[in-house]
């Protein structure tokens, strides 16, 4: 068999292969942009899951939610590759974004369960003392396919405003789930995977807030 024939075997092979993940692809409907904090199972060791801090005390909070990503139409892409080295895409396809601001209103409500009390306003100066200020906004949010897995990282930006000094943080989320069907619940899945791990590290800081304690004036 001639080296021709061997590498046309290996691409007819790659091609086959590809056929199953083609015919799951994602629809060109945008996703549901729905947040759903993932399942998080107790770990191997007993002691159990990790679980956010709550306030001791009950906590209100002004809040403004901004969308401020340069793209709010694409989540990133589902890319096809030869599986070889080097391997050229043979299907490139937009991972299509719904509304980015319910999605990210569904995810930092998820900080009342910790009782903290969250009332949206149109502007974030509002806050007093008996009410400091919140605004959280989403900077980035991307997903794509690595390997058998997909992947996923999300960018929130949090300015916070309080009679003890405002600060400004950046929270930066990763997501990782196995690709079983390539279907746009899959990357929904993975998506809030890595905005459920941002706004762990939001939580953090915002018990903090509210119990007091001084956060540092920036940190990237």
């Amino acid at each position: 068999m001639t080296g021709k024939s061997t590498f046309s075997m290996r691409i007819a092979a790659g091609l086959a292969c590809m056929f199953p993940l083609a015919g799951h692809a994602l629809s060109e409907e945008p996703l549901d942009m729905i947040y759903e904090a993932p399942y998080v199972s107790a770990s191997r060791d007993a002691v159990g899951a990790v679980t956010s801090p709550s306030t001791a005390k009950p906590c209100a909070l002004s809040l403004q939610l901004k969308d401020i990503r340069p793209s709010k139409t694409t989540l990133g892409a589902n890319i096809f590759m030869l599986p070889q080295v080097g391997g050229t895409p043979l299907m490139v396809q937009s991972i299509r974004s719904g509304e980015g601001l319910p999605w990210l209103r569904g995810a930092v409500r998820s900080l009342q369960t910790h009782g903290i009390s969250l009332a949206e306003s149109a502007n974030a100066q509002e806050s007093s003392a008996a009410q400091p200020g919140l605004e959280v906004q989403l900077q980035l949010a991307h997903a794509w396919p690595e390997g058998m897995n997909l992947a996923s990282a999300v960018v929130l930006v949090a300015q916070y405003r309080a009679p003890a000094g405002d600060a400004k943080r950046t929270y930066v989320g990763q997501g990782m789930k196995a690709n079983w069907a390539n279907g746009n619940g899959e990357f929904m899945g993975v998506l809030n995977a890595a905005m459920a791990d941002a706004i762990a590290a939001l939580a953090q800081d915002v018990v903090s807030l509210c119990e007091g304690r001084a956060l540092t004036a920036s940190l990237p």
